[in-house]
């Protein structure tokens, strides 16, 4: 599919997004931004949430993620360990693309986001 450049409103959305921080262990410098479904990617009645449904990661958080269970283990545990969160067995039978819509929730909570209509469209992802 052809590149879409995003919007200038994506454009601040994907800055706000990278100003968090890793969203699983709260770092600041070389911030990589990840598309768990694609820069492309549409949603039926949404359409093109690509550049919408980002994740804020580091540079080996962003390599974690495409590495299969062993890659989400390092995730699941770096996130528990990072934000004293509770929520270990649930967490445990997360695919890549639950844990992706898990992390991309709690972005929504830390940034006024701009569609609530694609976060919903995201949330109800399957692919």
């Amino acid at each position: 599919m052809k590149f879409q450049k995003p919007s200038k409103e994506l454009e601040r959305w994907r800055e706000a997004v990278r100003g968090l921080g890793s969203i699983i262990s709260h770092q600041k410098n070389g911030i990589q931004i990840h598309h768990p479904i694609g820069r492309t990617a549409k949603v039926k009645g949404v359409g093109n949430v690509g550049h919408f449904f980002i994740l804020p990661l580091t540079h080996w958080e962003h390599t974690y993620i495409h590495q299969g269970k062993f890659g989400l283990d390092v995730l699941r545990h770096d996130w528990l360990a990072f934000n004293n969160d509770k929520h270990d067995d649930e967490m445990q039978k997360f695919t890549r693309l639950d844990l992706e819509k898990f992390l991309f929730a709690r972005v929504c909570n830390k940034l006024d986001c701009p569609s609530p209509e694609a976060v919903t469209a995201i949330m109800d992802y399957r692919k």
